[in-house]
């Protein structure tokens, strides 16, 4: 990262902001009163990692020189900020603990400037966070990603997690990565993650990051199997990965006869305590044949036993769309709401 920094500086420095506003922003820092959606970053950074410490010297280094850095503190993320400001509270843990990676490497390309923030990594989830910033409005959504790990294209996919507008010119977004091949292909301890993003007026940015997996995770074997013989139907949990991060739970989904009614089970799950546990995204492959998990929060640290509770969530309202030799047909969801789904709760006892 260390080489990155002078043209991350003269980036920094090109940009225009009165000089009048230096002072305030200074004084507002010096007396803890900066914006809601910055104190936590601050606190964090004082036990952060070397790098996140470095980011935050040139911040105020630039500021003390240059009003030009003016702007960038008052409109731009500080590097590293975008995880602990989320709403999912595995990202917020490994923020504030030192856990993320801090990348902070920005590539500009015709006056929009797109900054990869940080990266976690650690078997449970794979998640980065970044920044847009345009000198025009962009619209929501405006990038295309794909992914390689070490230079090669994997079955694999890339789910929006959150997409916050801080202005109609800027965003920032959590990205969860999706490795399909995990168990027949296990990704090393460390690795090269190549991020490319194509804009919508055609703008590419492309990315090489080193990345190292995070080892603060405990795997739980379940295997419960259940069985509906009416619907022709079998559930597998076969277990739950437990990290800093989140909680996945994985399973498998057996229905030769109905390849809809796998994508409406879901999982609700609490501790003993009491708590229930959010899901936060997941993912899946196949049809007939499904597999796939699910992340939730993360483990209290008091929990010493779970309750798994299978559902059938059939949504209220919407139309779905199956595509058959090339014609498209909706789905019916009024006969799932019919049916009955007799699924049994699954108690998972947590070693110590």
């Amino acid at each position: 990262m260390n080489d990155k920094i002078p043209s991350f500086k003269r980036e920094i420095d090109k940009i225009q902001v009165p000089v009048e506003k230096l002072d305030t922003i200074i004084d507002n820092v010096l007396d803890g009163e900066m914006p809601k959606r910055k104190r936590m970053v601050w606190q964090r950074m004082a036990i952060g990692t070397s790098g996140a410490v470095l980011s935050l010297g040139i911040l105020l280094g630039s500021a003390a020189v240059s009003p030009a850095m003016a702007k960038f503190v008052t409109q731009i993320p500080i590097i590293g900020s975008i995880f602990s400001q989320s709403k999912d509270k595995g990202l917020v843990q490994v923020s504030e603990t030192g856990l993320a990676q801090i990348i902070g490497e920005t590539k500009t390309v015709n006056g929009k400037s797109l900054t990869i923030d940080e990266l976690f990594y650690d078997g449970t989830r794979f998640t980065f966070s970044y920044s847009l910033a345009s000198d025009v409005p962009i619209t929501d959504n405006y990038l295309t990603p794909s992914w390689t790990i070490d230079g090669q294209q994997y079955a694999s996919g890339m789910g929006r997690y959150d997409e916050v507008v801080i202005s109609p010119s800027e965003r920032t977004g959590i990205y969860e990565l999706t490795y399909y091949q995990e168990e027949t292909v296990p990704l090393k301890g460390k690795f090269e993650l190549g991020l490319w993003f194509e804009g919508e007026d055609g703008e590419k940015w492309d990315f090489q990051i080193p990345v190292v997996k995070q080892a603060d995770q405990r795997l739980i074997t379940i295997n419960e199997v259940q069985q509906l013989e009416d619907l022709n139907l079998k559930l597998i949990v076969t277990s739950i990965e437990s990290g800093p991060g989140g909680m996945l739970l994985n399973y498998k989904i057996e229905s030769p006869y109905d390849q809809h009614i796998a994508s409406f089970i879901r999982f609700e799950v609490f501790d003993e305590n009491g708590n229930e546990y959010k899901q936060n995204n997941g993912s899946a492959t196949g049809s007939r044949y499904l597999k796939g998990n699910f992340l939730f929060d993360p483990i209290k640290d008091d929990a010493t036993q779970l309750t798994i509770n299978p559902i059938v969530y059939i949504p209220e309202d919407g139309t779905a769309i199956e595509v058959i030799g090339g014609e498209e047909f909706p789905i019916n969801y009024s006969a799932y709401r019919e049916k009955m789904y007799p699924f049994k709760i699954i108690r998972v006892k947590l070693s110590d």
